[in-house]
């Protein structure tokens, strides 16, 4: 991968083969028509390369941010399933400590009942 401040590989490959194209066009001994011919023909040449580049790239892009989206999608639900639990155990817990404070009290009145007699 290229990094994000630098030059892309395609990038420098279209340029180097768009200069050496048009050094080696230029030194050729050819009539002014045939080499504009050429050069019309050498910068289709890159154009084609450089839309077929754009397309795969483009497909690359939209392929890994549909991974993306998937993974993000089972991370998501994974996360949900993990709250939904915590919060039934927490719920459970309350509960359970809430029963045990009202058994705590009934035993203490009964103590003190039985104390106080």
């Amino acid at each position: 991968m290229s990094k994000a401040n630098g030059p892309s590989v395609l990038g420098v490959a279209v340029a180097a083969a768009a200069v050496g194209a048009v050094v080696a066009l230029l030194f050729a001994p050819k009539s002014g028509k045939e080499t504009r011919e050429e050069l019309l023909e050498q910068a289709d040449h890159m154009k084609r390369r450089a839309v077929k580049g754009a397309h795969l790239a483009q497909e690359v892009a939209s392929e890994a941010g549909e991974r993306f989206h998937e993974a993000f999608g089972e991370v998501a639900k994974d996360a949900k399933r993990v709250a939904r639990t915590t919060k039934s155990a927490a719920h459970h817990a309350a509960g359970s400590v809430k029963d045990a404070a009202v058994d705590v009290e009934d035993k203490a009145r009964d103590a003190w009942g039985r104390a106080t007699k």
